[in-house]
């Protein structure tokens, strides 16, 4: 089955994505949402709610489930999750990144790189 992990906005749960999750999983995909510490079904341990440690919490859910070649799905604070996971534990794990209603992580501008400039296709 093909991975996909999804990633939500701050004040939601995983419940967020049943839907998704439904039709993907009808198609063969392995669909796993999760819980930001704090929120939903997840504890909360009173800290760790900045980018760096959220970061860190989607990288342990992917090493604890031994994700490979994973479609990141992301909305809303997600996205900056993602973004943050990516340039903290690199893309080995990751085949394809969607973001949707993106909120931009606390990067200063000068250290936002992109692969390619943003007009070209």
């Amino acid at each position: 089955m093909k991975p996909i992990l999804f990633v939500h906005c701050w004040a939601m749960n995983a419940d967020l994505w049943q839907y998704q999750m439904i039709h993907l999983s009808n198609r063969d995909y392995r669909c796993i949402a999760y819980d930001h510490r704090g929120h939903g079904r997840s504890g909360d341990p009173g800290s760790g709610y900045d980018y760096d440690t959220l970061s860190d919490d989607l990288a342990m859910v992917m090493e604890q489930l031994d994700l490979r070649n994973v479609t990141l799905v992301g909305h809303s604070m997600g996205c900056g999750v993602i973004a943050r996971y990516l340039t903290r534990h690199g893309a080995d794990r990751t085949r394809r990144v969607a973001l949707g209603a993106v909120e931009f992580c606390d990067l200063p501008p000068h250290e936002i790189q992109f692969q390619r400039p943003l007009n070209s296709p």
